[in-house]
């Protein structure tokens, strides 16, 4: 009887060992492919806005195919005085992350101007956007999304060198009541000293819900903690449910 039961408890471990690992083989854990058509422009100017920065850029995934809807602008930034990087982000559905950079020249009728970065939110925005985000006019206040974000910004800047840094893509939001939220679309990048970001995605950690049938104001905090043991600042969206 104990030889039987010894027998079908090594069968059952077996049989296990293989479900786990039939489960790991078959996630997906490649990135998206970014993919520039050869007669893509190379001239930048500088007042380029995004819609003409992805125009012959595709981006293509083993397992979701055609991805190039997820593609965005992460940044641009001058390399020297005739040329500036375009950040190119793609992302499948399984979170995977992509960026791949592309050269352009600089237009010789651009103005001249300062070797900054850009980031994704400097740059002009496009008219089938659902999210826009405007300047402020001279002498008045901050909007409650800008000051959410420089609050969010100011945690960023105060981390120590080795913790990851998390930002989401708003940090405010209006949504009517009964508006369904989906939590992991408000993460735009995660970024670390040593972790690669599509390991960092997979650690997010997400606390606080959000009532969408009653009014009110709610927050929901992103972290992440990395193989070292670094804890990302905590990066809080408030949803106000109207």
């Amino acid at each position: 009887m104990r030889k039987w039961l010894v027998a079908l408890m090594i069968v059952f471990s077996v049989a296990l060992g293989a479900v786990v690992v039939g489960i790991r083989m078959s996630s997906d854990r490649t990135s998206p492919e970014i993919l520039f058509a050869s007669d893509k422009n190379t001239v930048y100017e500088r007042d380029m806005d995004r819609a003409l920065l992805l125009e012959g850029v595709s981006a293509i995934d083993d397992k979701d195919g055609d991805v190039s809807s997820s593609l965005t602008v992460e940044k641009v930034y001058d390399k020297n005085a005739e040329e500036v990087v375009i950040v190119f982000v793609a992302k499948d559905s399984s979170k995977n992350v992509t960026k791949k950079d592309f050269v352009m020249q600089l237009s010789e009728t651009a103005e001249e101007g300062s070797q900054e970065e850009v980031t994704q939110e400097d740059l002009p925005q496009t008219e089938d956007e659902t999210e826009t985000e405007t300047e402020p006019e001279a002498g008045l206040e901050l909007s409650k999304e800008e000051e959410a974000r420089m609050i969010q910004e100011e945690k960023i800047a105060n981390l120590s060198p080795n913790a990851p840094r998390f930002y989401l893509t708003t940090y405010y939001l209006e949504i009517p009541v009964g508006t369904g939220i989906n939590k992991l679309s408000y993460v735009s990048d995660i970024q670390d000293d040593v972790d690669a970001t599509n390991d960092l995605y997979r650690k997010i950690q997400i606390n606080g819900d959000v009532d969408v049938f009653t009014p009110g104001t709610y927050e929901v905090a992103y972290y992440v903690i990395d193989s070292a043991g670094n804890m990302s600042n905590e990066a809080v969206l408030t949803v106000e449910v109207q």
